[in-house]
């Protein structure tokens, strides 16, 4: 429930009367049907104004679906990447918006709305793609020389995945007939976003007198699939391991004709950090990369008790080396015990702050913003983190 933002008068004063008004606008049979009580625009005192149409937001059950889902989108692609690559759109398209002006981030989402739904809520799609950041990954078993070439699928090969996706929600008790999966071709890479209902939720909801109801709801959620054709790979993005199982076989039947394509589950090593740990921490040959430092490492030994210790530091590499100063040398990565985390800080070259990216063995990756991935990835693959199929 998103909407809790429009609870708070400061929020929608950051888009104005004028727009809201041209916003409400568009919405006024829907309005009229769900009996919703709009604060007049006869009232001259905005911040009574403002109050009051506060309020209404503390009932989203009574206002139209249709205008809860645009202001949902409207908040989650208000953020500065979203604008950022909306504004581009915008542009492009030469939408009749006076940049000149100050905006709010929200303000210009809302005018974009207003101009181009179709562009605003295309870039709302490819937003919650990316804002995704961890996932799982699968490869395939099957020798190079063996893979045909891919193709892509197709909506009626798509219809049959969601027809699953479907079945096994209403399975489990998400919802009948909630799934919808979207294609987007971004960056190389086919990323297919998956939504559907939850499982049922409650809110309390606040109403007058002092007096609060429970609002019985279902969630939506957000799956993502995203398939590398250069890697032929698979990673994905999922609430549990029933999901990724589902998506997985699904996935390898539509878009290499076998559900058990994507099998390997073995994606990423850490082997490189005892190998050479400066060299594996080199980001020399990825040009988006200025450095890169170890700060976590989490080392399994096992055993009757499952023993195991994390190793934290700002600098790893540069602490152990402080501390040979007298002689003895340590090692930033002990020559004992498996190790199955590690943490990293990675300074981007187009980024003011630092961002951790994090690798779980054996097929886990998370990065703090997806549009890093493939600076990422090719670090990865260039220092031998990506392991080789079939690779114990």
């Amino acid at each position: 429930m998103s909407l809790k933002r429009f609870t708070n008068a400061k929020h929608l004063r950051g888009l104005g009367r004028p727009l809201l008004k041209e916003f409400f606008a568009r919405f006024t049979e829907e309005l009229k049907e769900c009996q919703a009580t709009l604060p007049p625009d006869t009232l001259e005192n905005d911040d009574e104004y403002f109050k009051k149409l506060a309020e209404v937001f503390f009932s989203p059950k009574k206002l139209p679906p249709k205008m809860t889902e645009v202001l949902e989108a409207v908040i989650e692609l208000a953020d500065d990447k979203g604008v950022e690559d909306l504004t581009i759109g915008a542009k492009e398209k030469k939408l009749a918006i006076d940049w000149t002006k100050k905006r709010t981030n929200l303000d210009i989402v809302v005018q974009v709305w207003l101009l181009d739904e179709a562009l605003m809520l295309k870039m709302h799609n490819e937003h919650r793609l990316v804002r995704t950041t961890r996932f799982k990954y699968w490869g395939t078993k099957k020798p190079p020389a063996e893979r045909l070439a891919f193709t892509p699928t197709t909506n009626a090969e798509l219809e049959l995945v969601r027809k699953a996706v479907d079945k096994w929600c209403v399975e489990n008790h998400r919802g009948e007939d909630t799934v919808t999966i979207t294609p987007h071709e971004l960056d190389g890479e086919w990323w297919f976003l998956i939504q559907h209902g939850g499982t049922m939720s409650r809110l309390a909801e606040a109403k007058g007198n002092q007096k609060t109801e429970t609002l019985f709801y279902r969630p939506g959620k957000d799956d993502v699939v995203v398939y590398n054709i250069e890697r032929d790979e698979i990673r994905i993005h999922a609430g549990s391991k029933a999901e990724w199982e589902l998506y997985r076989m699904e996935f390898g039947q539509r878009l290499r004709s076998d559900p058990e394509y994507f099998s390997e589950r073995k994606n990423f090593v850490l082997d490189p950090l005892r190998k050479d740990i400066g060299k594996a921490l080199d980001p020399d040959g990825v040009t988006e990369i200025k450095s890169i430092k170890l700060q976590e490492l989490e080392l399994m030994f096992g055993g009757d008790f499952d023993d195991r210790i994390i190793r934290k530091s700002d600098d790893m590499v540069a602490s152990a080396a402080q501390r040979s100063k007298d002689g003895k040398e340590i090692k930033a990565v002990p020559d004992t015990g498996k190790m199955v985390r590690a943490v990293f800080e990675i300074e981007f070259v187009k980024c003011t702050k630092p961002r951790r990216v994090t690798i779980r063995i054996p097929d886990t990756l998370n990065v703090g913003r997806t549009g890093d991935v493939k600076a990422v990835h090719d670090w990865l693959t260039l220092r031998e983190f990506r392991a080789v199929n079939g690779d114990e």
